[in-house]
């Protein structure tokens, strides 16, 4: 079955042979870090916001091995949540041990290589900003975008603690950049809240 499982050709995850030597490495020495991933101490490695889901509600912990591996693996299991399963791994991994600190960097940066800009853009922007995308990834920007308040604050949203009114947005793009610069601003009309007002200009 394994070898008859075929990329599907519109994922728009693109990566090189040294992104899958990197992941290749870290298989071998880490195991696998997609899981939610914890020591022996009940210290979290990855899968902190999962967990803070599951405890707040009645998640059944079920532990399918208990039998040590050599990448530290002590065992391994599933939390049922709402009827579904999602697999857990305890490690002996210390908090002072390299591959603990490695694994939490891995987790957070995610998924190796780049994006396939071309073949985002078939997909719905309404989706795309539902899973978290920004308009840098999706229009992969790479001037600056610069932040200043009618106050003159060099915080964008907050002031002592308070949220501050009257926030410009200044967007600097040079001439190559200008389709994009269009593109994104008709982003922020399509996406912003009703009860925003915010007004763009070109």
């Amino acid at each position: 079955m394994l070898h008859e499982l075929t990329p599907y050709e519109k994922n728009p995850r693109r990566w090189t042979e040294e992104d899958s030597g990197r992941l290749e490495d870290s298989l071998d020495r880490l195991g696998d870090i997609g899981c939610i991933l914890f020591n022996h101490n009940m210290t979290l490695i990855a899968g902190h916001r999962r967990v803070e889901v599951f405890q707040r509600v009645n998640t059944e912990v079920v532990t399918l091995s208990e039998e040590p591996q050599e990448d530290g693996t002590l065992a391994q299991g599933y939390f049922l949540y709402e009827g579904k399963k999602y697999p857990w791994r305890k490690v002996n991994w210390s908090e002072d041990d390299p591959r603990f600190e490695e694994a939490l960097l891995l987790s957070n940066k995610a998924n190796e290589g780049l994006w396939d800009k071309d073949i985002l853009a078939d997909f719905d922007p309404d989706l795309l900003s539902k899973v978290g995308f920004d308009p840098d990834e999706l229009f992969n920007f790479k001037d600056k975008i610069d932040f200043e308040d009618e106050d003159g604050f060099d915080d964008p949203l907050m002031d002592d603690g308070k949220e501050k009114k009257g926030l410009v947005i200044t967007i600097s793009f040079s001439d190559d950049h200008y389709d994009d610069y269009v593109e994104y601003l008709q982003w922020i009309d399509d996406t912003k809240p009703s009860s925003a007002n915010i007004s763009t200009n070109v």
